[in-house]
């Protein structure tokens, strides 16, 4: 079965069908282009995401739960360039392929309907030929019959001469030959027209729908092909998205809370002794003594220089210069992170030592090799490279016999107990890199007035949780203060007292929500009442206010307003 036999009548059909070959074939090249530019979007938009969260800071890498992530990072990225890829391969293989086919298609369409349009016309042309001969033919017969009756009348009226009868015989004989002429023409017309016929609908339109046949069949094929085609370059990806998959489960698996437990432990255990318990001592019995057991946090008053805050318990700075002040045997650290730098310097000193030896031993292969051929090079210029070589040599083998006796001392070095009251202050200001030296907490003792007796301040966990105005005040929060113990040369308290006043910031504030002041430390007041500020707030959220009777303590910032 072809084309040509079973739809010689459907000529404008099968071209309707062919177009709409042709327009799939075009949908499927848009189709191919507009998913190459989504892949090669998604390969760029993915490498800069991958890329920007990959770090190039060593310490971001301690967590295993880091490593995990950026090596999964680094998997979407490679993943990336497997759909760049595929972006690729997809316009090279597969759109312009289907370009191409394409135009064949569109060129071999019109060629077909070219062909078709000529064909017809030379069979309408035979056809009206045909119908014009058939006219000739009836019209000539017309006349012929009409001769016929005009004859017949002459010759049967008596009254007719001979002469006209010979007339009319003539005139009929004369379009009796037309007729016959006509009619053969006619007849040469139709069997021309048949002929022609039959080679328009049994060779030419054949001809014409074989080649329809073909370019479809050709369409078909080329399709399926590209279609195969778009999945094999999407297959040829998998064994690497594959790996990157089970590299991205791998990096998974160094994920290791125990790990991240014990390198915490390594970087932050100070080595020092828990804290045994306080000794109470009696203060009635001192006779003499009128001062505060709890010195403040706030300076010893003398001056107002030296209220200043070192900050907040010695957390976030107060320590003195030459606190920061790092030194070589790493001191300044606790037992254990100083054990841990010193580990970590003798093991780079060795790396590096170790580097220096093979380059000395490849240097003196190479004096060798000269002093041999002195063609390859001068042995004098290796020599001094040794020289040079030794001294760096040298160097590092004193740096690292300084450090192995820094960590021999270190091992004698007595391990202190930790203040129990500053334990926790100590231990989270210890360094948050491993070369920041600790801060130590700088505190002087308050002298103390019978009337009245100033509150402490609130702990840091409540200073921190500031207070929105457009919310109620806390109700219920844990705001017991830590009283530290006297720091290190503050034993000597001294006895003379000056006036609060001369601490008062001197500002009037009035209250604008009300505060209940049911914690310690804090002051309680009402929407309206005017306080006198002592202290400021410096950025921890709370301001230190007296009342009019003399009552002071703690309230939050945003609770009150400064009036002008």
């Amino acid at each position: 079965m072809s084309w040509g036999t079973e739809l010689w009548d459907k000529f404008d059909d099968v071209l309707g069908h062919t177009q709409k070959g042709v327009d799939v074939c075009e949908k499927f090249s848009q189709f191919t282009k507009e998913r190459c530019s989504i892949e090669l979007e998604y390969a760029n938009k993915l490498k800069r995401l991958s890329r920007s969260y990959l770090s190039k800071k060593k310490e971001d890498e301690e967590l295993t739960s880091s490593k995990g992530f950026f090596a999964m990072a680094k998997e979407i990225n490679d993943i990336a360039g497997q759909h760049e890829t595929i972006s690729e391969s997809l316009q090279a293989n597969v759109w312009n392929e289907s370009q191409n086919l394409m135009q064949e298609l569109k060129q071999e369409r019109k060629k077909a309907l070219q062909e078709c349009s000529k064909f017809l016309g030379l069979l309408q042309n035979q056809f009206s030929q045909l119908d014009k001969a058939k006219k000739n033919s009836e019209k000539a017969f017309r006349e012929m019959e009409k001769a016929n009756e005009s004859y017949r009348k002459t010759n049967e009226d008596q009254n007719m001469s001979r002469n006209e009868v010979e007339k009319a015989k003539q005139l009929f004989q004369q379009k009796q030959q037309a007729y016959e002429q006509s009619k053969q023409d006619y007849a040469a017309e139709v069997q021309k027209t048949n002929s022609v016929q039959r080679e328009h609908y049994n060779t030419l339109m054949p001809q014409v729908f074989s080649n329809l046949e073909i370019m479809e069949e050709k369409r078909v094929a080329k399709m399926k092909a590209l279609i195969v085609a778009t999945a094999e370059i999407e297959k040829s990806t998998l064994p690497i998205l594959n790996r990157c998959i089970e590299d991205m489960i791998k990096g998974a698996s160094i994920v290791n809370f125990q790990q991240e437990k014990q390198m915490v432990i390594d970087c932050y255990k100070t080595g020092f002794v828990i804290p045994s318990d306080i000794t109470f001592e009696d203060i009635s019995s001192s006779v003499n003594c009128k001062t505060n057991i709890y010195p403040s946090m706030h300076g010893t008053g003398s001056s107002k220089k030296e209220r200043k805050r070192p900050g907040l318990f010695g957390i976030l700075g107060g320590g003195s210069k030459e606190e920061g002040i790092q030194k070589d045997d790493y001191s300044h650290l606790p037992p254990n992170q100083q054990m841990r730098q010193l580990t970590a310097k003798t093991d780079e000193l060795k790396a590096a030592l170790a580097k220096e030896m093979l380059e000395r031993d490849a240097l003196l292969k190479m004096q060798d090799v000269y002093r041999k051929n002195s063609s390859l090079g001068d042995p004098k210029i290796v020599a001094k490279q040794l020289d040079e070589k030794s001294l760096q040599l040298d160097q590092l083998s004193q740096e690292l016999k300084k450090y192995e006796e820094f960590i021999a001392e270190a091992g004698k070095r007595p391990v202190c107990k930790a203040n129990s009251a500053n334990a926790n202050i100590s231990q989270s200001s210890t360094l948050t890199s491993n070369t920041s030296a600790p801060q130590k907490i700088s505190q002087s003792p308050v002298k103390t007035r019978s009337k009245p007796v100033i509150s402490h301040k609130p702990s840091l966990s409540q200073r921190n949780s500031r207070v929105e105005p457009n919310s109620e005040a806390p109700k219920s929060i844990n705001l017991t203060p830590i009283f530290p113990t006297t720091p290190p040369g503050a034993s000597k308290i001294s006895d003379s007292f000056e006036d609060d006043d001369e601490f008062i910031d001197g500002t009037i504030c009035t209250a604008i929500y009300g505060y209940d002041g049911s914690t310690e430390g804090s002051l309680a007041m009402k929407a309206g009442d005017e306080l006198t500020v002592v202290e400021k707030d410096e950025g921890d959220g709370w301001v230190l206010v007296r009342t009019g009777k003399g009552q002071q303590g703690y309230v939050p910032a945003t609770y009150i307003k400064y009036n002008e």
